[in-house]
């Protein structure tokens, strides 16, 4: 087993998230995911630990987030009284299908597979870790 690269005494256990060394648990923070050794150096003014979320990457999210949502209400506003619709539920293991419209049976039909097809997806997505 590899000593810690900070001490060097102890076997390392871990593997700081910023300068990747290997260290023991007494030179880890596991708050930070750091060694001790990068967390000094932090405090002194060197560049912040930790990945900080770039600005225009939020407001990019926030405005695809408004985006989706004006979509789908528009969606709905123009299709009152008129169309078909259906939707699946999952409450547990249960799927629980609702539907409306002349063409409600065959859109459930196609919700119920995309939703069995969305599970298979996330249990082998999963799975492959």
């Amino acid at each position: 087993m590899a000593k810690c690269e900070v001490c060097g005494k102890s076997p390392a256990h871990y593997v700081c998230q910023r300068c990747r060394g290997l260290v023991c648990e007494s030179c880890f923070d596991s708050l930070m995911q750091t060694c001790v050794a990068c967390l000094n150096q932090a405090s002194e003014g060197d560049k912040p630990v930790g990945a900080a979320v770039p600005n225009w990457f939020l407001r990019l999210f926030l405005v695809g987030f408004a985006a989706t949502v004006t979509g789908v209400l528009l969606m709905l506003l123009s299709g009152i009284g008129e169309g078909s619709g259906a939707l699946v539920i999952l409450i547990g293991p249960v799927p629980v299908t609702l539907g409306y419209g002349p063409h409600a049976s065959t859109l459930a039909a196609v919700a119920l597979m995309l939703t069995a097809i969305g599970i298979m997806v996330m249990f082998f997505a999963r799975r492959g870790r």
